[in-house]
């Protein structure tokens, strides 16, 4: 992580950058709860470290601001007002903003922990030439920081590329969001933000300065009005955007600066219409960009955008049909089919063809336009939260498979790496990508609010570009034949339509569709696209609770994948299996799939995405064989390989994590991966089991403390809200339903049990085979029933004892108790 947020002082008529003085802070100290790891940055503002949270077992950043930020006297209330505003910022949750976590005191000095980002700040990105749209692509996601901020009623006042990290999974995220308003004397009155934006708080007369007299900020980014100590608000951020925009596009300032450094009695000249530079005439930025920034660097704030999201709007890089005709044109020729003579190998003299163009058909599918139409569907659906999830995700998707098509081009046309027969193969997997894309895209055009709520966990299910740039794996497969392309094409892009109704949960609407494709594949005869189909369709009737149907399409993938050397196939093939195993209690088999995947794996490079999902598949049948170490092991590997899992994901490990911690007695690090979890739940969909499977776990954890009537709160809550967004029939509810009648029984309410219990069994019965643990609820039915009908209740705990190979630990339990109360341990 790097920070470069800098306190310059007024003196005598100079700036005088101030050099920070060592924070006395070494690896090993503790900050409130943190141990420090390393030293990571230092600024005007303050050191930061490299920290470790024990209690949420994370890396975070810690931020210890300078003590004489603030003069002696005021310092109490003015550490007041700034733990006060930190605590705030807690609160501002976006996918553009770094989050600040916590708030506390060293000494006489406020530190503030803040996620860590692992990457570095548009300023160091911005040293090397770039491509102006990747430019304008990566400044509009911090703006939409910088929006959401202003929406939340924060000003930044210290905008610039050393406040922006690029972290390394693509992610842009601004830093140091509201540290500077807190010590310039607090907050007395507001701005008019314009319509439709909320109105931004403004500094007072001093804003910017301190009681010391210094300025905070950064001079050569600093508006008219923040210069020269006036008030300042969210216009005044959008001038600090632009300037570090137009400095980024164009090479230059977008007015002739001041001397920086030292006496003169002049400090940087402020911009003004006289003293604006025009734009470099040889510039590719469209005329609308350029004027969109003219506009947002007005001296006058009140002739700026009234709003950064009027600013990004105008911002959008429109591509007129007749550019994009070209585009794709170009696009063609450069990732077209070229003759290539077997005999004679492929040459490794660079050809005279602009790899920066592939890709660029993208902007047909995610452009201006409709990102712009879909922000309206998601507004109109009143889900614009989730709006800002999906577009964050979208963002990423289509930088990294735009990135994916430029690196293919270059390993064939610049470095001569590979072949243009494999170019072919890869461009053809990489527009499957691009056709999966789109079809999510197009479903959530039709505004279904389920759909929209949970947009963003569907698009980070897309499918990644790591399969389309192994080459080895590539070149093993069997092309289609040379009339089969097109339907081949045709095909896959069928199956991308069932693959957005999958991603969405629409598992009913993509079962029929899947079944006419998988008929078409076969029909056409290309066999790795028949074990494809399998593969999609064995994932959806497995969610539709067809398990022995999920597994007779995954033994026909794997057949195909054995006779095409298909391993990537293979390996998914066999994932798959796993989960199998875990749904039909079959433990042996899925850990003889796990070892299976993990070969197929290792032959696939690295391949991170499916070894981390062998360990959390692996790590449920470690639950259920009671391996809880091994589980507790394999979670904690999984979200160290997985690097940056979905929300979703996340919570579901750490759901997972904190059950195997349990089973081990660790209750503390049970309820620190609850605690984490929680932290996650804001940017999980209502509709998402995992939402309310964290209530569940809470009541586990009740349980396992004695803490009786918070499980019964805890479990009784889950259980309504799967419920009401899964159906009161799922089997997940069922789970829930037995835990609440362990609670209940407990709690000494045995007709509530009996109830929960009994709905648990009739879910059960009606959907064999997904019950994770059978014996428990047979045994606790039994129990339930022993003072009211003895023979009932034997009989279920004789049940009980009979369904040990699916869940050993209880039936061992249910046989005791049948050997207490005067029966057999083996039930007779």
């Amino acid at each position: 992580m790097a920070t470069a947020t800098t306190t310059f002082k007024r003196t005598g008529g100079g700036w005088l950058h101030r050099a920070g003085s060592d924070a006395g802070i070494r690896r090993g100290a503790l900050l409130g709860r943190y141990t420090v790891l390393e030293a990571i940055g230092s600024g005007g503002m303050g050191h930061v470290f490299a920290a470790w949270d024990p209690e949420l077992r994370r890396r975070v950043a810690i931020k210890v601001l300078h003590g004489d930020l603030m003069d002696s006297g005021a310092r109490e209330r003015a550490q007041g007002r700034l733990r006060q505003e930190a605590q705030a910022a807690a609160r501002l949750s976006h996918p553009n903003v770094v989050a600040v976590y916590d708030v506390g005191t060293v000494g006489d000095r406020l530190f503030l922990a803040m996620e860590l980002v692992e990457g570095k700040t548009l300023a160091e990105w911005g040293r090397l030439p770039r491509p102006w749209r990747e430019v304008l692509a990566i400044y509009r996601r911090a703006g939409r920081g910088l929006a959401a901020a202003h929406r939340a009623g924060w000003v930044h006042r210290d905008f610039k590329p050393g406040n922006v990290m690029l972290a390394d999974d693509g992610q842009v995220k601004i830093l140091d969001f509201g540290l500077a308003k807190g010590t310039g004397g607090g907050l007395r009155d507001t701005v008019a933000a314009g319509p439709g934006v909320p109105a931004a708080p403004a500094a007072p007369a001093s804003a910017g300065a301190t009681r010391t007299g210094e300025l905070l900020g950064t001079p050569r980014y600093m508006s008219p009005e923040q210069r020269s100590g006036l008030g300042v608000d969210h216009r005044s951020d959008q001038y600090s955007f632009c300037v570090a925009l137009y400095r980024s596009l164009f090479d230059r300032w977008p007015a002739p600066q001041g001397d920086e450094g030292v006496g003169g009695g002049q400090g940087p000249r402020t911009l003004s219409e006289g003293q604006r530079r025009p734009p470099q005439l040889e510039s590719e930025v469209p005329r609308r960009i350029q004027r969109a920034l003219e506009r947002g660097l007005r001296t006058d704030p009140a002739e700026r955008f009234p709003s950064m999201d009027a600013l990004l709007v105008s911002l959008e890089p429109a591509t007129p049909p007749r550019r994009r005709a070209g585009i794709l044109a170009a696009a063609a020729v450069a990732l077209g089919t070229l003759v290539f003579t077997v005999s004679q190998g492929f040459s490794a003299a660079p050809q005279a063809i602009d790899c920066g163009l592939s890709g660029r058909h993208l902007d047909g599918t995610w452009g201006g336009e409709r990102r712009r139409a879909l922000e309206g569907i998601f507004a109109d659906a009143g889900s614009p939260s989730s709006w800002g999830r999906a577009e964050s995700a979208l963002d990423a998707k289509v930088l990294r498979l735009r990135s994916a098509f430029v690196e293919a081009c270059e390993a064939t046309h610049v470095r001569g790496e590979q072949s243009p027969a494999l170019l072919d193969r890869q461009t053809a997997c990489l527009e499957d990508r691009h056709r999966s894309l789109g079809a999510l895209l197009r479903l959530f055009e039709a505004g279904t609010p389920e759909v929209l709520g949970e947009a963003a966990d569907s698009v980070h299910g897309l499918p990644g570009v790591a399969p389309c740039l192994d080459r080895q794996a590539l070149a093993d497969l069997p092309p289609p034949g040379e009339g089969d392309r097109d339907a081949v094409a045709r095909v896959r892009g069928r199956l991308a339509d069932s693959l957005a109704l999958e991603l969405a949960g629409r598992y009913r609407d993509a079962l029929p569709e899947l079944e006419s494709t998988l008929g078409e594949a076969q029909a056409l005869g290309y066999r790795p696209l028949v074990g494809e189909a399998q593969l999609q369709l064995a994932r959806v009737v497995g969610r539709l609770g067809d398990s022995a149907g999920m597994k007779s399409h995954l033994v026909d993938a794997v057949t195909v994948g054995l006779a095409t050397r298909h391993r990537e196939l293979l390996a998914k093939a066999y994932l798959q299996l796993i989960v199998v195993g875990f749904l039909r209690g079959e433990v042996e088999e899925a850990d003889i799939f796990g070892r299976m995947a993990e070969a197929t794996i290792s032959t696939l490079g690295d391949r991170r995405d499916l070894e981390a999902e062998r360990l959390f598949f692996l790590g449920m049948i470690d639950i259920r064989q009671k391996r809880f170490a091994e589980a507790a092991d394999r979670y904690d590997r999984y979200l160290e390989v997985k690097g940056e899992p979905s929300p979703l994901q996340r919570v579901t490990a750490l759901i997972n994590l904190s059950e195997a911690s349990r089973g081990l007695g660790d209750w503390e690090r049970a309820r620190n991966a609850l605690k984490r979890a929680d932290l996650w739940l804001p940017q999980i969909p209502p509709g998402r089991s995992a939402r309310h499977g964290v209530g569940a776990g809470w009541g586990e954890l009740y349980l396992g403390t004695g803490e009786v009537d918070l499980a019964v709160e805890s479990l009784r809550h889950s259980a309504e809200g799967m419920g009401r967004y899964l159906g009161a029939e799922h089997p997940l509810v069922a789970d829930v339903l037995t835990l609440l009648g362990r609670a209940l029984l407990e709690s000494g309410d045995i007709d509530g049990a009996l109830e929960a219990l009994r709905r648990s069994s009739a879910i059960h019965r009606a959907m064999p085979g997904y019950e994770a643990r059978p014996a428990e609820r047979l045994w606790l039915l039994g129990r339930a029933l022993w003072d009211r009908d003895r023979g009932e209740a034997l009989a279920r705990v004789r049940e009980a004892v009979a369904a040990g190979p699916g869940d050993q630990g209880a039936a061992g339990e249910a046989a005791a108790w049948l050997r207490r109360h005067g029966v057999g341990g083996d039930g007779t």
